[in-house]
């Protein structure tokens, strides 16, 4: 695990989704403050949907530089991130105050990016919420099992996300009304027991008394049940 670090994080890609930051590190602390990379240029890694920075002279890159991360949280970062093999590196850019030194996760090995441009608004379209329901299952693991293991099953992660994204656009398309949704995790291995506590729209139009359900998390597949 790489050791914790002074400077600021400078967060080129998903990470500037807060939302899926949050999960990671939490809402606490941190600061964030806009800024370039000069010479570089942030593109799809070819045939995925995360970026990747690639050197390109006369290009800015846009990012964030992330101030005020805790040791806790610089480790939560370095977990999250080993599961994709990437690693600290040393990097300076161009805040409004001028040039500052700061730190980048970027892979352990070479990638190959695509011609176009990444765009964070699309990204967070297409897979924000997938990544957000992986990324809060990667974090449960955390200390429970090794990160060889993690990464092993990141696969079924993340379709397990998958199909909980599809259930809960299903459930805001229908329109019914939901109190409050507590999760509660009874069980977390190849496959996840979660308990809901939740209360729903009756006929009336008013909420019901909380209800209690265990729920058998799978992903979108034929399920064989003992």
């Amino acid at each position: 695990m790489a050791a914790a670090s002074p400077k600021p994080l400078f967060l080129f890609g998903t990470l500037r989704y807060r939302p899926l930051l949050e999960v990671i590190i939490g809402s606490d602390h941190y600061r964030l403050v806009d800024c370039e990379f000069v010479d570089h240029a942030v593109q799809p890694a070819s045939g995925e949907a995360h970026p990747i920075l690639m050197t390109q002279p006369g290009a800015r890159a846009l990012g964030a530089l992330c101030y005020n991360l805790t040791t806790a949280q610089r480790q939560a970062l370095d977990f999250y991130e080993a599961l994709f093999d990437y690693r600290i590196e040393d990097v300076d850019v161009v805040a409004d105050t001028g040039s500052a030194a700061a730190c980048v996760y970027r892979p352990a090995g070479p990638e190959l990016a695509s011609s176009e441009t990444w765009s964070l608004n699309e990204w967070v379209e297409m897979w924000g919420e997938t990544t957000v329901h992986a990324a809060r299952e990667v974090m449960e693991l955390r200390d429970k099992i090794s990160s060889d293991e993690l990464k092993k099953r990141f696969s079924t992660i993340r379709a397990r996300a998958w199909s909980a994204y599809l259930g809960q656009r299903s459930s805001q398309q229908s329109g019914r009304m939901l109190g409050p949704l507590i999760r509660t995790n009874r069980h977390l291995g190849f496959y996840r027991l979660d308990e809901y506590r939740f209360r729903h729209e009756t006929v009336r139009g008013t909420l019901s008394d909380e209800i209690t359900r265990e729920v058998f998390v799978g992903f979108d597949a034929a399920l064989v049940l003992p």
